[in-house]
């Protein structure tokens, strides 16, 4: 009986252990190359406005859609 109650405990540590890792995020990108990301984004839709000849209210609309998808 107690081999029986020692491996219950053994089975719930391990499901406590499984659990943690299952929690845990599998990827996430680096808030820098998020930023970045974000950035360039707006720089290419900022040069399509401009190549269109948009005012200066029209290149930041265009660069803010386009950075924010």
């Amino acid at each position: 009986m107690p081999e029986m109650i020692q491996s219950l405990l053994q089975a719930m540590r391990f499901q406590e252990g499984r659990q943690a890792v299952l929690e845990q995020p599998q990827f996430q990108v680096p808030f820098l190359l998020d930023y970045l990301a974000v950035f360039l984004w707006a720089v290419s839709g900022a040069i399509v406005g401009m190549h269109k000849r948009y005012d200066f209210a029209g290149v930041l609309v265009v660069a803010i859609l386009a950075s924010t998808g």
